[in-house]
């Protein structure tokens, strides 16, 4: 019945009045634990607040580490990033502020090279590497990491701190930034590359294309996709389909699962159907592979 309320709102009420309605509803209803967890409203209303008078955020640590807010740490867990351990040199595409690379330098990985297009994300995720001392093992590229030969591009995004940015038409993202490019094929040859994060919010379909296009360069161990689906759209249902396939012949094991339970492992043919016949748009899978 709420989620009835909201559409007929959505549709009947001008853009900036249904925004300042949904913004309660959907950390309250939709779900409180984000609202009032540790890594939730909360937290980024009080940052938000050290941001305006100036003040520095107060340090929590975690174990050797040190970082803004103690719920991403729990939240990073929940995601499966825990499952790209002892690793040479991970790729970290959606650096964000440095939430998964912080965490990915305390899994035992020896390198980290995180790429984050928003600037003043790419900003916190410079402060939060330097804080935590973590210069010498995280590099930080200020760079949206693509298929092809565009320098810069426009993205959409929803709110400079916490706000997702996108590839995709979505409604909800009223904001833009112009933000640098690099192609996916330069990146592959900074460094030997054997673990992948990749969160990009929609970006990742047209990777996954390169990589089947160029094995050579897809040397990973390990990797954690978030997957963006849209209903009903072909083409990313036929590169993912593509994209596993190449996993297959190439040896590799993995599984899907939903976000925030890494261990409830679901098949491929199971999610395929979830993903482009779901009601929701968008609809987001976490996905693991692995090479025994």
């Amino acid at each position: 019945m709420f989620n009835e309320i909201v559409g007929a709102l959505k549709r009947n009420l001008p853009r900036p009045i249904y925004n300042l309605i949904k913004l309660p509803y959907s950390i309250i209803v939709t779900n409180p634990r984000y609202a009032f967890g540790p890594m939730g409203f909360w937290q980024k209303t009080k940052l938000d607040l050290y941001e305006l008078i100036g003040r520095k955020p107060k340090l929590i640590k975690y174990g050797n580490f040190k970082f803004y807010s103690p719920g991403w740490k729990m939240l990073l867990e929940k995601n499966g990033y825990y499952q790209l351990k002892n690793l040479k040199s991970i790729l970290d595409l959606g650096g964000y502020m440095g939430d998964s690379a912080i965490e990915l330098a305390g899994y035992g990985n020896k390198e980290i090279h995180a790429f984050e297009p928003e600037k003043e994300k790419f900003n916190w995720l410079e402060k939060n590497i330097a804080l935590n001392k973590l210069s010498p093992k995280i590099k930080a590229h200020n760079y949206a990491v693509i298929n092809g030969p565009q320098k810069s591009f426009e993205i959409k995004k929803n709110g400079s701190f916490c706000g997702a940015s996108s590839f995709d038409d979505d409604p909800t993202l009223s904001e833009t930034e112009t933000v640098k490019c690099i192609s996916i094929k330069d990146v592959m040859k900074m460094g030997d590359f054997d673990g992948f994060k990749c969160d990009i919010e929609g970006g990742e379909f047209s990777l996954a294309d390169y990589f089947v296009d160029n094995p050579e360069d897809f040397k990973f161990k390990k990797g954690v996709i978030e997957w963006h689906f849209i209903k009903e759209d072909l083409s990313r249902k036929n590169s993912i389909i593509r994209f596993i396939k190449f996993l297959k012949e190439g040896g590799y094991k993995f599984y899907f699962y939903p976000q925030n339970k890494p261990r409830q492992a679901t098949s491929a043919n199971t999610e395929l159907h979830r993903m482009f016949d779901n009601p929701k748009y968008p609809y987001t899978n976490m996905f693991y592979f692995w090479k025994p």
